[in-house]
């Protein structure tokens, strides 16, 4: 799948990319982190800084899959790492998008082996397109999948708890689920 040219365009002149590949468990998303991007002939390309050091861009490689939030927007993608001329158009549109930043140089120099060899592109997934997020901190505190099915088990404990007549409050009168006080009504 390819990007729509309105999206990668917006994303593509944005500077506001945060990824976040998955974890071990290819559920949860990592911690989202702040990056560089560029559009290069339709498609978005991501660089690590620090190369194959960069958490990020090791979770990207072994899980090949996780989200971007860019632009307003969050969308699930692919990664695939990149190599060889196209890392020539990549710098190319660093130098254009970052010129005067006290960090291109190492993005794209030819100290910059490790950088320019850690690239990958980034494609969003079949099944999930761009959305625009609900709020500002969506991208970043977004309720995982694997969270959601913890409060639902949480939630189906206080049930079965509740449902067998089990004493919830302690022995000042607080009830231990909800924290509120069974004399006065009141919060803690």
């Amino acid at each position: 799948m390819t990007w729509a040219k309105d999206e990668l365009r917006n994303i593509a002149e944005a500077d506001d990319l945060h990824i976040s590949p998955f974890r071990e468990d290819g559920v949860t998303y990592g911690t989202p982190t702040w990056i560089w991007s560029v559009g290069v002939d339709g498609a978005l390309y991501v660089r690590a800084y620090h190369g194959q050091n960069s958490r990020w861009y090791q979770a990207a490689v072994r899980q090949k899959a996780g989200r971007i939030i860019a632009a307003g927007m969050t969308t699930e993608v692919t990664f695939e790492p990149v190599d060889g001329p196209i890392n020539d158009l990549i710098d190319d549109a660093y130098r254009a998008k970052y010129l005067g930043s006290p960090y291109l140089r190492p993005m794209i120099s030819a100290r910059a082996t490790p950088p320019r060899s850690r690239s990958c592109r980034a494609t969003p997934m079949p099944d999930r397109r761009a959305r625009p997020m609900r709020n500002a901190e969506e991208g970043a505190f977004e309720t995982s999948r694997q969270a959601r099915a913890v409060k639902q088990r949480i939630k189906n404990m206080r049930i079965d708890i509740l449902g067998s007549g089990s004493r919830t409050e302690d022995a000042a009168g607080r009830n231990w689920l909800t924290g509120s006080s069974a004399l006065t009504g009141s919060e803690p």
